[in-house]
C-alpha cells in the first residue's frame, strides 16, 4: 500500500498533500520563503501580474478587437482574459508613473504637485463608475455591473493611447509632423471606443456614432473639471 506524503501547513499547523498549492484547511498558500530571492520575486509578479498567456491574450484582444473582452467576459468566458481590475491596476499604475515624469522633472516640481500625483490615480479610478453611469443612463435596460466592466476596459485602452501620445504631445512645437503623427492614435480612440459601444450594445450605426460623440464630449469635460479643480487645490 502506496502512503500519501504530507506535510504541516504554517498557518493553522494542519495536515495536508505535500505537493499541493494551498492548504485544504485555511486555504494558505504552501509557499517556501527560504529559497533564492529571483524565484520568490519570479512567482511574486507572476501571480500579481498574471504573466502568463492570458496576459498576452488579454493585452493583444484589448489592442486590436474593440470591445471583444467586454463582450466575452459579460458572456461569461472570463478564464480567458486577465481579470478587469487586475489589468486595470497594472496598466494604470504604469500609466500614472510614466506621465509624472514628465512634470516631477520639469521646473514645476514641488511638494503640492507630488500629492497632485498621488490623489490622480485614485481621482480616477473614481471616475470609473461614473463612466459606467453614463453608459447606463444612455443604454436603459442594460446592467450597471457589466457597464462598470465596459468603464474598466475602455480606460485602459486609453491609459495605453494616452502614453503613446504624450511623449509626441512633448515636442508638437518643434515639427508639424509630430502633431500628425498625433492624428492616428487619436482617431484610433475615438474608433475604438465607437466599435466597442456597437459591439457590446448592438445598435445601429447612426445611433451609435451619436451617442459616441455625446459620451466622449460629455466625460471629457467631467474630467477636465475634476483634474483642474483638483490641480488648483493641491497647486
Amino acid at each position: 500500500m502506496v502512503q500519501t506524503q504530507k506535510s504541516v501547513c504554517a498557518n493553522c499547523e494542519k495536515s495536508t498533500l505535500l505537493n499541493t498549492k494551498y492548504c485544504a484547511y485555511c486555504g494558505q498558500k504552501q509557499d517556501v520563503l527560504q529559497r533564492p530571492f529571483y524565484k520568490v520575486v519570479a512567482d511574486t509578479l507572476h501571480e500579481s501580474l498574471d504573466i502568463d498567456g492570458r496576459l498576452i491574450l488579454t493585452l493583444r484582444t484589448l489592442l486590436l478587437s474593440p470591445g471583444k473582452i467586454t463582450y466575452d467576459y459579460n458572456l461569461g468566458k472570463r478564464q480567458t482574459y486577465t481579470p478587469p481590475l487586475r489589468m486595470y491596476l497594472v496598466i494604470s499604475i504604469l500609466f500614472f508613473l510614466f506621465i509624472a515624469q514628465f512634470d516631477i522633472s520639469s521646473e514645476q516640481s514641488s511638494e503640492k504637485l507630488t500629492r497632485f500625483y498621488d490623489y490622480f490615480p485614485k481621482l480616477m479610478v473614481l471616475l470609473l463608475p461614473v463612466f459606467a453611469l453614463i453608459i447606463q443612463l444612455m443604454f436603459r435596460g442594460t446592467f450597471y455591473i457589466a457597464n462598470l466592466i465596459f468603464s474598466v476596459h475602455i480606460h485602459c485602452f486609453a491609459y495605453l493611447c494616452l502614453a503613446a501620445l504624450l511623449p509626441l504631445e512633448t515636442y508638437e512645437t518643434i515639427s508639424l509632423w509630430v502633431l500628425i503623427a498625433q492624428l492616428p492614435i487619436s482617431a484610433y480612440l475615438v474608433y475604438y471606443i465607437a466599435k466597442a459601444i456597437k459591439l457590446n450594445f448592438g445598435q445601429t450605426w447612426l445611433k451609435t456614432i451619436s451617442k459616441t460623440t455625446f459620451l466622449i464630449i460629455f466625460y471629457a469635460v467631467i474630467v477636465m473639471f475634476t483634474l483642474e479643480y483638483t490641480h488648483h487645490y493641491f497647486i
